[in-house]
């Protein structure tokens, strides 16, 4: 199918680029720090380990969330995390992670990650 060519392709990509699997967490780091704040808040970045009964979990993680508090994703920002070449960052001097791929390398450790917005 489609979507397992497009993940398998993904997959390679980010495991070609990113040599260690746990890279994805100095992503979701940049991406926090690119984020937009409402004025006055102190932005965080809290990660949550859970086993697959959600509670938290040291060892034997099933999943991990990444919970921030930035304003919310643009339609644009949704697709610049879905496909490479429709990055919001790209040019940008002033971001982070002004590539616009660094989100892929989730894709490292995960073949569905969700995202959660607004």
């Amino acid at each position: 199918s489609v979507r397992t060519m497009f993940t398998g392709c993904i997959e390679k990509l980010s495991t070609d680029i990113y040599s260690s699997p746990v890279h994805f967490v100095l992503e979701i780091l940049q991406n926090a720090d690119d984020n937009k704040y409402s004025d006055g808040a102190s932005p965080f970045v809290r990660f949550l380990v859970r086993d697959r009964s959600g509670h938290e979990s040291s060892a034997h993680a099933a999943y991990v969330v990444a919970v921030n508090n930035e304003l919310g994703f643009s339609k644009k920002d949704v697709d610049g995390l879905c496909a490479i070449t429709q990055s919001t960052k790209v040019g940008n001097d002033d971001l982070t992670g002004r590539k616009g791929i660094g989100f892929k390398s989730v894709f490292a450790v995960s073949s569905c990650p969700h995202v959660l917005s607004g």
